[in-house]
């Protein structure tokens, strides 16, 4: 009985067809960029008899696709060989790149090829000839453009620096381009990237291989123009001019610089020079006897010059000062002071028409019956109490004080004073020699005498 069974295992066994087919798969290339074409043999030799569908697919990491199917009966003992050419192109590959192989599956069996890997890069150097560009002048960029593979990529480069808004375009041809574009006048100073992309395009227009390389170009800062504001186009003498410089850059932009200022006085004559910041306000201090007139503030900065007019306005003012019982009247204003003077002796008032030049003082003597007085002065523009002074006189009255020296200027009093001290110290020191001489000859006299007698 177990004999029996055994004989009719074996004859299942014997009488089975074996279902099998090995399956061989051509060596591809390590790399393939997008575009590329594969060319593949792949043999199939069943164990027997085998029919049913050649499937082959291209798989990249978990990713696959299935890119030949073809229904195949191959008798035993017989091979069948199928050759498979591909292109890596946009319909076929679409995002799969990087480490793929070709899978194949027949009569229920599956080979894999060796790893190739499929790439879209462009390696891409570039060559700037210059570093620091003046606006306005041209750039020159070159550079080479190799695929993945080895090959020169024939295609396109674009150049872009976007703060400048700047897309410029060229061939690649063999793997070389060279452009040139003009920097814009007004292009913004400063340090800006430099994106270069190179790329090649399929027969639908679509970017299949591509690379990018970066730099830097550095664009000059140029002072194209400049101006002078004022703050006021007319002021009182003693009051404040101030004024700022703006320097603008070939873009609008501020530029931070040094600036040389000059002013002249209504004749013309320089008042003062000074070097000041662009974008910074300064200001000059004028005095109640500055020359009444246009005055000019004069800019300049390389080659760029510009001018501002300012008037100054006639200021008629003066200064009044008691010293003991003497009224003292200075022009501080920059015209002649020319005006009634209303002077005040206690209770009493009096008039006194007063001319002074520019710079001069006037000197009054005030007399009244002994006493002290409160003295104040009005002159239509100021009223001034002086404090109280003790006078002397027989009536109340004012008179030209100092004599010849009323009307004269500050300086020119001093002057006249220093002379009359001079004259006195060489008055003094002639009258003492004079002396000395006189007792030398009166001892002289007496020798004389003593030596006759």
């Amino acid at each position: 009985m177990i004999k029996k069974r055994l004989l009719i295992i074996f004859a299942i066994f014997i009488l089975l067809p074996i279902v099998g087919a090995e399956i061989f798969i051509g060596q591809p290339d390590s790399l393939y960029n997008l575009g590329d074409e594969l060319t593949i043999l792949i043999t199939i030799t069943p164990s027997s008899s085998t029919s049913g569908f050649v499937i082959a697919e291209l798989v990249c990491g978990s990713e696959s696709r299935e890119i030949y199917k073809n229904p195949l009966n191959i008798p035993s003992g017989k091979e069948k060989e199928i050759e498979l050419n591909l292109v890596f192109d946009e319909f076929l590959v679409g995002e799969m790149k990087g480490d793929c192989t070709i899978r194949v599956s027949f009569g229920g069996e599956q080979a894999e090829s060796q790893v190739f890997e499929i790439s879209g890069l462009v390696i891409l150097t570039i060559d700037i000839q210059g570093v620091v560009f003046d606006p306005g002048k041209n750039v020159r960029i070159a550079g080479k453009a190799i695929k993945d593979n080895g090959e020169n990529l024939v295609g396109f480069v674009e150049i872009e620096i976007s703060a400048l808004n700047l897309v410029v375009a060229g061939p690649v041809k063999e793997g070389s381009f060279a452009v040139n574009f003009t920097i814009p006048e007004n292009a913004i100073a400063g340090t800006h990237d430099i994106k270069v992309i190179a790329y090649e395009k399929d027969n639908s227009g679509n970017i299949r291989n591509q690379g990018e390389s970066s730099s830097i170009i550095k664009i000059k800062q140029m002072i194209k123009s400049l101006d002078l504001a004022l703050n006021e186009q007319a002021i009182i003498p003693g009051e404040e001019i101030v004024y700022s410089v703006v320097l603008l850059d070939q873009a609008g932009s501020n530029v931070e610089a040094d600036v040389g200022i000059t002013i002249y006085d209504p004749k013309g004559g320089v008042y003062t020079k000074k070097l000041v910041k662009s974008g910074q306000t300064n200001s000059v201090q004028t005095e109640q006897n500055y020359s009444a007139g246009y005055w000019k503030i004069s800019s300049s900065a390389g080659t760029l010059t510009k001018d501002r007019i300012f008037f100054v306005e006639e200021l008629q003012k003066a200064d009044f000062e008691m010293v003991n019982g003497t009224l003292i009247i200075k022009n501080l204003g920059n015209v002649p002071y020319t005006k009634p003077v209303e002077i005040k002796i206690g209770d009493v008032v009096e008039l006194k028409e007063v001319e002074l030049g520019v710079g001069e003082t006037k000197v009054l003597r005030l007399i009244a019956p002994d006493g002290d007085y409160l003295i104040s002065v009005n002159d239509g523009e100021s009223n001034e109490e002086l404090g109280s002074v003790f006078l002397t006189g027989k009536a109340i009255g004012i008179k030209e004080g100092l004599g010849i020296l009323s009307g004269v200027s500050g300086w020119t009093l001093w002057i006249i004073i220093l002379i009359v001290l001079i004259l006195a110290v060489l008055f003094f020191i002639y009258k003492t020699k004079m002396k000395r001489a006189g007792e030398f000859n009166s001892e002289g006299n007496g020798i004389r005498k003593i030596i006759l007698h």
